[in-house]
This record gives C-alpha cells, structure tokens and sequence, in this order.
C-alpha cells in the first residue's frame, strides 16, 4: 500500500470520531511503523460513557464498524498480502473505564 493511500486513510479515521455522538474530540489517530508488509496504524479514543459499561461496548462496535466501513470503501483487504493492522488498544481501556465530567 502506497504512502499516499496510507495517508488517505488515515485521514479518513480521523473523521470517524466526529461522526459518533459519545465520542469525545479528543483522540489519535497515526501512522507508527511498518511491520513485515503491514502498516500500523494506532487509534485511541474517548468516550463519555459516564460509566455505563453496555453504552461503552456499543461505542466500540460503532467505531469498528465505521472502521471496517471506511476500508471497504477504500478498498482494503484486511486479508491480502498487504494488511493494515488497526491497533484500538480497547481490551486495555476497557479496564481503566473512567468517568468524564463535562
């Protein structure tokens, strides 16, 4: 996958927050390495979810649907010989769920 590409969609994620209500405006979004033939991309958002566990697990399904969306569109296959691995980092923030104030 190109770098033009690459960036293209990585502009493209940054979008995805914008688009989901609880959602907070802060989050990163960014291009770290190449590994093997993959192209890391890490993500990390915030949600409000002001601890409610099942609006949080809702969130994540939003996010990796518009994911999963956003690279059909552009036409990337998680499963051919150039893989764009996504990096979410949820399992570890599920742990440390805190609430936001506004």
């Amino acid at each position: 996958m190109s770098a033009e590409k690459t960036e293209k969609i990585c502009s493209g994620l940054r979008e995805i927050p914008k688009s989901i209500d609880i959602l907070t405006g802060k989050f990163f979004i960014y291009f770290s390495e190449i590994n093997q033939n993959s192209r890391i991309i890490k993500i990390r958002v915030f949600a409000n979810t002001n601890g409610n566990s099942q609006l949080y697990f809702d969130t994540i399904e939003k996010l990796n649907l518009a994911i999963l969306t956003l690279l059909e569109k552009e036409q990337i296959n998680l499963f051919s010989y150039y893989p764009v691995q996504l990096q979410t980092n949820l399992g570890e923030a599920q742990n440390n769920l805190e609430r936001i104030e506004n």
